[in-house]
């Protein structure tokens, strides 16, 4: 199997494990509400944002990291421990990154 394949495989496997995180998370309530779900973007990868406070990273080149965020309006700030990893703002269903990436909101079809 060729490198490019081997990349795109784990990169998809970590992303069906990061929506199946978000499918729990939408069964709980808490703040965040308008902002939970996951964020892709086929390059970089996907963040996933719980509705209390927490999210996961997981890169396209399957690196994966976790903390919390908090939300000033359209700004996000992400945390993990005490130190600031990153931020970026939200705008609808888009979180932009500070290098202008955008990771658009995917929408999992709640089950009844």
């Amino acid at each position: 199997m060729n490198d490019s394949i081997r990349r795109r495989t784990s990169a998809a496997g970590a992303l069906v494990l990061l929506l199946a995180v978000v499918v729990l998370a939408a069964c709980s309530s808490n703040g965040n509400a308008s902002v939970a779900g996951a964020y892709l973007n086929p390059k970089k990868g996907a963040i996933v944002l719980s509705e209390d406070g927490r999210f996961s990273v997981a890169q396209a080149d399957n690196t994966v990291v976790s903390g919390t965020y908090t939300l000033d309006g359209s700004k996000i700030t992400f945390t993990i421990g005490e130190r600031t990893a990153g931020s970026g703002t939200i705008e609808g269903d888009k979180l932009t990154d500070p290098d202008g990436n955008v990771f658009v909101k995917t929408h999992v079809p709640q089950s009844t």
